[in-house]
């Protein structure tokens, strides 16, 4: 009990086994090895006894043990609860925890994301590519969200990557579309799919815009519709006269509320 030194191989320790008495008169043990120094080892065994005679022995904050792939178990229901997305981020989260699972939460560093790039860059996507940068942001932003929930939920101190940059390299798309070859495309489609592909080429809005948007949204003087979404509220887009008399490919939607859920009466 107390103070005492051994050896393991050709080293030498001290040790730590001593019974502390609590204020309210219990005892509990503390013991800790591989001590460098005997005079650590006092110390140490001085600091202990003030933290119980004090009450603040039980008061150290314990390490988090919260692996990565962990925080991701708990923050998937809630992705999937609250994201239209959560499909896209249970596959980020898969390389996540490919590359990430095994380590500790809080032990997470700039070099841990640095190395998990690196690493993904070496990588081919289903289009036998490297991934984009924006597909790494998004990977690492879905990072940074399970490691806040945690932290919102106490099972972290608090985000230690939260400093980490993302790369935010545009993602140029240089293949474009001209009249001609989407005039073979549009003929070529279903009749169902016609709206949703004419209404997104004509107008540049993404395919949840498309699918969300109801002609109550669309001006019917200057051909305009405003977008639902709760970030750009107000916005409009350009849209194509789809109610015209002297379109008939157009016309054909018109009778539906949702401008992209016509459906062919073929």
């Amino acid at each position: 009990m107390g103070v005492s030194k051994y050896q393991v191989g050709n080293g030498t320790f001290w040790m730590v086994d001593e019974w502390l008495l609590l204020p309210n008169g219990q005892a509990t043990r503390f013991r800790k090895r591989k001590i460098p120094t005997k005079e650590q080892a006092v110390a140490l065994v001085a600091k202990a006894r003030a933290e119980a005679f004090e009450g603040r022995y039980f008061d150290r904050p314990k390490a988090s043990k919260l692996l990565v792939e962990d925080a991701w178990k708990a923050y998937q229901p809630i992705s999937k609860r609250d994201n239209d997305t959560w499909k896209s981020e249970e596959g980020r989260a898969k390389h996540l925890n490919r590359h990430l699972g095994q380590k500790l939460a809080a032990g997470l560093t700039v070099k841990d994301v640095d190395e998990y790039r690196t690493k993904r860059l070496g990588e081919t996507t289903r289009r036998k590519k490297a991934p984009s940068p924006a597909s790494l942001d998004r990977e690492v932003e879905l990072l940074k969200r399970m490691l806040n929930y945690a932290v919102s939920c106490g099972s972290l101190p608090s985000n230690p990557i939260a400093a980490v940059k993302l790369l935010r390299k545009p993602n140029v798309r240089r293949s474009v579309l001209d009249d001609a070859t989407f005039e073979k495309l549009l003929a070529a489609s279903e009749a169902r799919l016609k709206p949703i592909i004419l209404v997104a080429y004509d107008t540049g809005m993404r395919l949840r815009e498309v699918l969300g948007l109801c002609w109550s949204q669309v001006q019917t003087g200057p051909h305009q519709a405003q977008r639902g979404g709760h970030q750009d509220r107000g916005a409009t887009y350009g849209v194509p006269d789809l109610t015209g008399a002297g379109n008939t490919r157009r016309a054909a939607a018109a009778h539906q509320e949702r401008v992209g859920l016509h459906q062919s009466r073929d």
